[in-house]
């Protein structure tokens, strides 16, 4: 169940929700999800199992970090989130949460970022028909017999071109900031050249 870092998938939802041991690190001003029923709108519930289900040293979520524009309030940022979200992980089960805390070397400037967890399998007919069970949803996906496997992996997570696709998502964020800057009338744009976003993997 572990990977190869030893990091739980249920820990780090615990560390970006900023629950359990990590509640004193506060930061954290909003969260929000896209989970299945059996979850019962607990992101901690799903990656647990995720935790539990995926084959041993599987993949049990991916991670993607974005910084956010720090002239803009918590529900402006929202509203780039929930674009990002809509367009890149709208077949995916996910957990999202905003921090924001004074960086320690920023003379007192916000430094607002998003933490996004996902699971790379992607919600197929028979998911969104009849939702699995968590053992049946984290299984190997079955081509013939889809209601006797789980969901598939997509290919833009876990393919060979996956790099070319995180380029594209790093890209197409900074188009959706500027979009919702330039709503707002903020002054600043941001260059997709600028390191703002990482993908990790677990």
């Amino acid at each position: 169940q572990k990977n190869v870092d030893g990091d739980f998938a249920f820990a780090h939802v615990q560390y970006i929700n900023r629950e359990a041991a990590f509640t004193n690190r506060g930061g954290c001003v909003a969260t929000g999800h896209h989970l299945p029923q059996w979850a019962n709108d607990s992101p901690l519930r799903f990656f647990h199992a995720a935790d539990r289900f995926e084959r041993a040293n599987g993949e049990r979520y991916k991670e993607i970090v974005f910084s956010l524009p720090q002239e803009l309030t918590v529900e402006q940022n929202r509203e780039i989130i929930d674009r990002f979200l809509e367009k890149h992980l709208k077949g995916h089960y996910y957990a999202w949460a905003i921090h924001e805390k004074v960086g320690t070397l920023s003379s007192g400037e916000r430094q607002p970022h998003v933490h996004i967890m996902f699971s790379t399998r992607e919600i197929d007919a028979q998911e969104r028909q009849q939702e699995r069970t968590p053992e049946k949803f984290f299984q190997r996906a079955n081509k013939k017999h889809p209601e006797r496997g789980g969901c598939a992996k997509a290919e833009k997570w876990v393919g060979k071109k996956r790099k070319d696709y995180l380029l594209h998502i790093r890209e197409d964020f900074a188009k959706i900031q500027n979009a919702v800057l330039e709503k707002y009338g903020v002054p600043v744009r941001v260059d997709r050249q600028v390191d703002q976003g990482v993908a990790r993997q677990r």
